[in-house]
């Protein structure tokens, strides 16, 4: 699908609006839980995440699946944002729907980054910051971190440089702050996001060798 820059708009989220609100919701369950993420159903006891078409009980432990993302819980989680002064977040719309959103969290020490976002155990912890002084031997853990949260992109807008533009208009922002360096958390099992943010300069830090592939991006500042 084609659309010009003059038919959008970027514009920060307050989740303020309850029509906003519903459609950021609806976003948000179709982009994770579809692919690659597949984060539709969840087994609340080994917590493997199935896809939206997915029937039956988790195979490992034969447990009743979950929603991963329902409604009620989506809207405190949104609500929380709203009032986190770390988070930022952005979104593009249409004049008929939004297509894209995007989180970030600003300010935060790798330390405190771990703890709540990252959850490696001490040994990996260890594991990824040596891997980033082979990159950077200067770097300083105590030094703030710009997080990448969380990118949501309507399918049929993919690939259409929508979301580098709400990037670059966060990045813009980030170079104001104290943060050094951005760090994301992403899937090599497509295309989308991973080879973009290698296209932007990202290095990989750490690999969990799980069945999502999930991976630990970082990126200094100064190095577009």
């Amino acid at each position: 699908m084609n659309i010009n820059r003059e038919e959008y708009l970027i514009t920060p989220s307050t989740y303020k609006d309850s029509k906003e609100l519903e459609a950021i919701i609806t976003l948000y369950q179709n982009v994770f839980g579809g692919e690659p993420w597949n984060e539709w159903w969840i087994c609340p006891d080994c917590w493997r995440n199935f896809p939206l078409d997915f029937e039956g009980e988790c195979p490992c432990c034969w447990s009743e699946l979950k929603q991963y993302y329902p409604d009620d819980q989506l809207e405190q989680y949104f609500e929380e944002l709203s009032n986190n002064p770390l988070y930022k977040e952005v979104i593009a719309r249409t004049k008929d729907e939004i297509i894209i959103w995007l989180t970030s969290w600003w300010g935060s020490t790798l330390d405190d980054l771990n703890a709540s976002k990252l959850c490696l155990s001490g040994p990996d912890f260890q594991k990824m910051e040596e891997k980033i002084l082979t990159l950077y031997p200067d770097f300083d853990p105590a030094v703030k971190f710009f997080y990448l949260a969380e990118v949501a992109v309507d399918e049929k807008y993919r690939w259409k440089r929508f979301a580098s533009e709400l990037y670059h208009t966060l990045l813009d922002s980030v170079k104001q702050d104290e943060s050094k360096y951005i760090i994301v958390r992403t899937t090599k099992k497509t295309d989308v996001p991973y080879k973009w943010l290698k296209k932007m300069w990202y290095q990989d830090v750490y690999d969990y060798n799980d069945d999502q592939q999930r991976v630990i991006l970082i990126k200094i500042l100064d190095s577009d």
